[in-house]
């Protein structure tokens, strides 16, 4: 089964759980087993799910920055942040 064919509210809890954590911690210092226990799926189900960490949040900015991390949410930077 492919995520877009899990229930919704199924995919909104683990898209939300990825949300919360990007924007507490960005790209880099995201933790794939938070997400993962937060959207109540294992670890391995999240990579079977996506490939890598660049899960297609909507409303989120392209990883960017040195090393290709340090991307936020839309609307999660604090104000007059200036990217690197």
């Amino acid at each position: 089964m492919e995520f877009k064919d899990l229930p919704k509210a199924r995919r909104q809890k683990i898209m939300d759980a990825a949300m919360e954590e990007f924007a507490a911690h960005d790209y880099r210092g995201a933790n794939t087993e938070t997400i993962a226990a937060k959207g109540g799926i294992s670890k391995g189900l999240l990579f079977y799910y996506f490939k890598n960490k660049k899960i297609p949040l909507p409303h989120a900015g392209a990883p960017r920055g040195r090393g290709g991390g340090a991307g936020h949410a839309a609307g999660t930077r604090p104000a007059g942040h200036r990217p690197v």
